[in-house]
């Protein structure tokens, strides 16, 4: 089989690294040459090799020679990559570059991809009901494509906007869906999704055991299918299940490898920061929980931004740490934002979370028994399913902060 369609193939069953090294020597004809190039392109930004995708994507599309499928797969190469480091205006530009080229050219797969992306951005910056319009387009898209990963990628992608906003049976019933199509139609990539899905919500469920199951199941598969960004996820949502259960140590062990595993600013890394900030709190080093959150509010780029799921969670975890420092002035004021974004991004949990931690107006001067109190709480033990849970973990973790995203092909 000709080293470019084999390459094509494994990219579909999401086997990324097994493309990209089947594409590796392969000496073409200039115009299959072209499509090999945009091919890598893809392929390494997948695997995580984001400055190497980037200078071949930003290359191939001054070059007059690519289609409009061609200028569509570089534009949305380089809308996950910005996106992925903090620039989502940058990021939005170039997928809806893609969406309108794959539109020209009646690529209805591509076209699909930069459509999901985009509405992934649209929900996170503004709430699922500001993203109901373009979320009917993708489901229509998806519906007339016709094409098994597809529509198990929307379904995926569902789960994981359903899970960030507290609806887990609902995103438990769309990870089902996927891997019910996954049984007859497997994709490696879109497997370690769904695990990792299923280990972030039983995290959240305090199902410990079965979690620790699907995590070692969504790491190793996730190597397999390359896609760096999965493995990354399936790291700190390792990390979210050790600090769940008291293991400090293993969780920033989990929580550095999967900061390594794929360097970016994005709100995806922060989300890992937030998790590494909560150790520290949980641990009593003030001063570096500080720190990591200091490192999270200099990435972020717009007031926009500050809705996304792991910044808003970054704010919830500056309130816990002002009311820890006994700051409970600033404490209040920064879970009234917190509650803000919480009801912008329509996240039921966070509102949740949020209003526990109000402070009545009459008591906010008393922050002598007020601080002494939110210590008690956030250090404080309680049996979980035969364990010794931090209450902490079960507050901050568990209902929402350990649900880490990934980015779906």
């Amino acid at each position: 089989m000709e080293s470019l369609e084999n390459a094509n193939l494994l990219k579909k069953s999401g086997r990324f690294s097994e493309a990209l090294s089947a594409l590796a020597g392969v000496s073409l004809t200039n115009v299959k040459q072209t499509a090999a190039h945009v091919l890598r392109a893809e392929l390494l930004e997948y695997v995580g090799q984001h400055s190497q995708a980037r200078a071949l994507a930003t290359t191939l599309l001054r070059s007059n020679r690519l289609t409009k499928s061609q200028q569509s797969a570089c534009e949305y190469v380089m809308g996950r990559i910005l996106l992925d480091d903090g620039d989502t205006d940058g990021a939005v530009a170039h997928l809806q570059r893609s969406a309108s080229r794959a539109q020209e050219a009646a690529d209805f797969e591509r076209l699909h991809a930069a459509q999901l992306h985009l509405l992934v951005v649209v929900s996170e910056r503004s709430g699922l009901g500001a993203a109901t319009p373009l979320f009917a387009e993708v489901r229509h898209l998806t519906t007339r494509l016709g094409e098994p990963n597809a529509t198990a990628t929307l379904h995926l992608f569902v789960a994981e906007m359903e899970a960030k906003q507290g609806s887990l049976e609902n995103a438990r019933r769309h990870t089902a869906l996927a891997r019910h199509i996954m049984g007859t139609f497997p994709n490696v990539y879109l497997e370690a999704f769904s695990e990792n899905l299923e280990l972030a919500m039983a995290v959240l469920r305090s199902q410990f055991d079965a979690g620790r199951a699907c995590g070692d199941r969504a790491a190793q598969i996730a190597e397999r299918s390359g896609v760096a960004s999965i493995y990354r996820a399936a790291l700190a949502n390792l990390g979210n299940l050790f600090y769940a259960v008291g293991e400090f140590d293993r969780a920033i062990e989990f929580f550095e490898r999967a900061l390594a595993a794929l360097p970016s600013f994005g709100s995806k890394t922060n989300a890992t920061l937030d998790s590494l900030a909560r150790v520290h709190l949980t641990q009593g080093r003030l001063h570096t929980c500080a720190e990591l959150l200091d490192q999270i509010d200099d990435s972020i780029r717009t007031e926009e931004d500050r809705i996304m799921y792991g910044h808003r969670y970054a704010a919830l975890t500056r309130t816990q740490l002002l009311a820890c420092q006994g700051r409970i002035q600033e404490a209040a004021v920064m879970n009234e934002s917190v509650m803000e974004l919480a009801s912008r991004g329509g996240d039921a949990l966070l509102i949740t979370k949020g209003s526990a931690l109000e402070i009545p107006q009459n008591t906010r001067n008393e922050w002598n028994g007020a601080a002494r109190d939110f210590k008690g709480r956030a250090l404080g033990y309680k049996t979980a399913g035969g364990r010794n849970v931090p209450v902490w973990v079960r507050i901050s973790v568990i209902e929402g902060c350990g649900l880490h995203q990934s980015s779906a092909a």
